[in-house]
């Protein structure tokens, strides 16, 4: 992702998602490869839509934690908070984890969005940036507390160090803020994503899509996996769950490549390479 990480830091404004899409769909090309598959999580979703909107000749189909599905009935009653009748228990879940959001999870979102020179202060102190990245909405707060009590699903307390090292070391704080401010389409909504689509729904996510509306909103959804929480001490040892089961905080907990190809596999087998746009 632009901005992120230890990739480039844009030079010029324009960087929002369908540029970003755009630049990835460009890359895989001069890469030369002939069959490719996406997938996406936080930010890196609602590129990978961007992708399959766009639909390249040799990009087989796209993996997202993050559907973009929400239904107009839905998007109206979040104005009022009031959910729409005859919602089942998924879609009741689904609508009260966005209507949180809305409610009590954008602060920091309109901050990088309307003011982002303020943000300068965060990349000045380790202590700022730190602050700004534990405490900066409840329900991140929420998932990052509990690895610090003891809890051993989801997070673990390296996940939070590196997120925040990464950061730090390759003072992105501010770049990273930036496709904020770039952002123009709106959150949730279809985008008309033409290819095949396959979700995985993760119970902390901020937006868990319900099957109903995956199947619905995006026409060519091909799977969406419910996906459960996961003891974080057993990862990676012989018997024990696969990192892509985990619960999620934005991207630190989504699948991983492995188990987005282990879902897209079951579609277009191999030869293919995944590409991931992760932030």
């Amino acid at each position: 992702m632009p901005g992120y990480g230890f990739s480039g830091k844009p030079t010029t404004t324009g960087w929002d998602r369908v540029r970003v899409a755009r630049a990835w769909s460009i890359l895989m090309k001069r890469l030369g490869y002939s069959r490719y598959v996406a997938q996406g999580g936080d930010w890196g979703a609602f590129v990978t839509e961007q992708m399959g909107v766009l639909a390249p000749p040799k990009l087989l189909e796209i993996h997202i934690n993050l559907a973009s599905a929400v239904p107009d009935e839905v998007l109206k009653a979040l104005q009022t908070g009031t959910p729409p009748a005859g919602l089942s228990a998924e879609e009741k879940y689904a609508f009260d984890r966005l209507a949180f959001l809305f409610t009590h999870g954008l602060s920091p979102f309109q901050q990088m969005a309307n003011d982002p020179l303020t943000m300068y202060s965060i990349a000045d102190s380790p202590v700022g940036l730190a602050t700004w990245f534990l405490d900066h909405d409840l329900r991140s707060y929420e998932l990052i507390t509990r690895s610090f009590n003891g809890q051993r699903e989801g997070l673990t307390r390296d996940d939070v160090f590196d997120n925040l090292t990464l950061t730090w070391l390759t003072n992105t704080a501010i770049s990273s803020a930036r496709l904020y401010r770039e952002h123009k389409l709106p959150f949730f909504v279809p985008m008309g994503v033409g290819i095949p689509v396959a979700v995985s729904a993760f119970p902390d996510e901020v937006y868990q899509v319900p099957r109903s509306s995956a199947g619905s909103r995006i026409p060519n959804s091909c799977t969406t996996t419910n996906c459960p929480r996961v003891d974080t001490s057993q990862l990676g040892k012989a018997g024990g769950p696969d990192r892509g089961a985990a619960g999620g905080l934005q991207v630190a907990e989504v699948a991983d490549l492995g188990a987005a190809d282990g879902v897209l596999g079951t579609r277009h087998p191999p030869p293919y390479v995944l590409a991931g746009v992760l932030r």
